[in-house]
């Protein structure tokens, strides 16, 4: 079965200790997806060695959105969308494409956290605020 995607998700941006990353803006080093389906939230943690997939249990939007802040990190409440039945463009595994990708988001040159961010911030369709 196929998730028919419109659910909510949170996507939480943080900062790294990898090395490399320290090119990137600070505070936006790494970003993750929380994604709700019905009231049972999951986390998608997509790191440089692995996906973390972990269950978050029943909880309300504002609870995520509080837990992410209250770890300091940026988070934002976004809607996903259905899937369009369209192949992506190739692009190397990163975070900020994973999030994309479960976020049904066709932005080919939003390569980095921030700029993720500020793609999700400038769609007012996507972005919920809280």
């Amino acid at each position: 079965m196929r998730p028919s995607g419109g659910s909510l998700a949170v996507v939480a941006f943080a900062p790294s200790s990898i090395a490399y990353l320290r090119v990137l803006k600070p505070g936006y080093r790494h970003c993750m997806i929380a994604i709700q389906d019905q009231s049972v939230w999951q986390l998608l943690d997509p790191l440089s060695n692995r996906l973390e997939v972990t269950h978050l249990g029943e909880l309300r939007v504002d609870e995520v959105l509080y837990a992410f802040t209250q770890a300091g990190y940026d988070a934002l409440c976004v809607q996903r969308r259905p899937p369009y039945m369209h192949e992506l463009p190739w692009a190397p595994f990163t975070c900020v494409e994973a999030v994309k990708r479960v976020l049904g988001l066709h932005a080919r040159w939003v390569v980095t956290p921030w700029q993720l961010r500020r793609y999700l911030a400038r769609h007012p369709g996507l972005f919920i605020p809280t």
